[in-house]
């Protein structure tokens, strides 16, 4: 069962039922293959990117990104097809290991910024998770926590 919930910072966060005691867990890579493997499979159509924003880029290339309009903090995914309450998805996704997991300071501001904006913006601990977020916005249940 996915749980949803607000984290400290007024996040959503989505993490299935008994995830908070996990001790081992994939790596955030490999959730995100996991992701787009299930994702790809399920709605072949429908329009998905992950900004490749993580990572140890050199500092040179890095600048260079930053002016070619690389955004600090971008969610890992973003989907642009709307539903009947918002205009785009986008999804932060972290390991399943919630205390091996942590959320940068542009990582919510990003985040902020989409809800701002008319989108769901939300964090997700696992693929399945992220999986779960998708479907729930794509069948229009999906909203905010109060």
């Amino acid at each position: 069962m996915i749980i949803q919930k607000k984290n400290k910072a007024g996040l959503d966060v989505f993490y299935l039922e008994n995830q908070t005691q996990l001790k081992n867990c994939q790596s955030e890579d490999v959730e995100q293959m996991q992701f787009t493997f299930d994702l790809r499979y399920n709605y072949p159509d429908l329009l998905y990117l992950h900004p490749v924003n993580e990572g140890n880029i050199p500092v040179n290339y890095r600048d260079k990104l930053l002016k070619k309009g690389l955004l600090p903090g971008a969610s890992d995914i973003i989907i642009l097809k709307p539903n009947r309450h918002f205009s785009y998805l986008v999804i932060e996704l972290k390991r399943q290991c919630v205390s091996k997991s942590k959320i940068s300071q542009s990582q919510k501001e990003f985040l902020e910024s989409v809800k701002n904006q008319g989108g769901f913006a939300c964090v997700a601990y696992g693929a399945s998770a992220a999986v779960f977020i998708v479907e729930e916005y794509l069948n229009n249940r999906l909203t905010f926590v109060s």
